[in-house]
């Protein structure tokens, strides 16, 4: 009998919320409109913001990623007018991360007000990074290191090669040779010029800075901001659960009056 009485009191409950939403319905409904409407006008008034990404290698082997990253320090208002000062007004955020399981490898991400000022940012970006002292310094460094690095093979090269030379006249001119290896000799000289080469390449590429890109520039053609379809679904999520509170409240405020005027 008592579980009766419950389940009929739970569904008298039910039915009363149902009155309830159903005798406020305008309210609801209205306060719903309303939400959703002024979200979706302000969602196409706001500005647009466009996001651009790039990646960057670091080629100073003295300068790890996270380190670099610390002596940039905080991307503000104020460094982001020393780094864009043509465009500074067009960025609204830029970000540094370090590429996952990389130390020589930066993710910069720049956001602006139009394509065209995102993809001209990671140039001027590129170039504030090659001109801090810091970069500049060790870039000094890197090339003094790599110089030394490629006459110091240059020299071994040319003795290696001379040694070949005078051992392999020998050999034509038949005279025995003990303990020597002239395929192993050809090998390490053949060796010594490919590391000679990269040496030169890593120059070649620090004359043109500290870092360089080391993917394509990607910049999205459709904004990132506004998210007009969330914003409106969460306002009309909200809306609806404002409404219905108003509802039951306005429904407690006219229960409580009558309450009070039959006493």
């Amino acid at each position: 009998m008592n579980q009766q009485i419950t389940e009929f009191g739970d569904e008298m409950n039910l039915y009363d919320i149902w009155m309830t939403i159903v005798k406020r319905k305008r309210l609801i409904i209205g306060l719903f409109l309303v939400s959703v409407i002024l979200t979706t006008a302000i969602s196409f008034l706001m500005p647009k913001i466009y996001r651009g990404e790039a990646v960057f290698t670091i080629l100073l082997s003295e300068v790890k990623a996270k380190e670099l990253i610390n002596v940039i320090g905080k991307m503000d208002k104020k460094q982001i007018q020393m780094i864009f000062p043509n465009t500074y007004h067009l960025i609204t955020d830029v970000k540094l991360s370090i590429l996952k399981d990389s130390n020589d490898k930066i993710r910069g991400i720049i956001d602006g007000k139009n394509v065209v000022t995102v993809s001209q940012a990671f140039p001027d970006f590129e170039n504030y990074i090659n001109n801090l002292n810091f970069m500049k310094m060790n870039l000094q460094m890197e090339r003094e290191r790599l110089t030394k690095r490629n006459a110091e093979l240059s020299s071994v090269i040319m003795s290696s090669s001379e040694l070949f030379y005078v051992y392999k006249t020998l050999l034509r001119a038949g005279t025995p040779i003990i303990s020597f290896n002239l395929i192993g000799l050809n090998k390490e000289i053949a060796d010594l010029k490919k590391d000679k080469q990269e040496v030169e390449q890593s120059i070649q590429k620090l004359r043109r800075g500290a870092i360089e890109r080391a993917k394509q520039l990607y910049v999205n053609n459709n904004p990132i901001k506004p998210k007009i379809i969330p914003n409106v679904f969460f306002a009309g999520v909200a809306s609806l659960l404002l409404g219905i509170f108003l509802a039951f409240f306005q429904n407690y405020m006219e229960t409580n009056k009558k309450a009070m005027a039959s006493k």
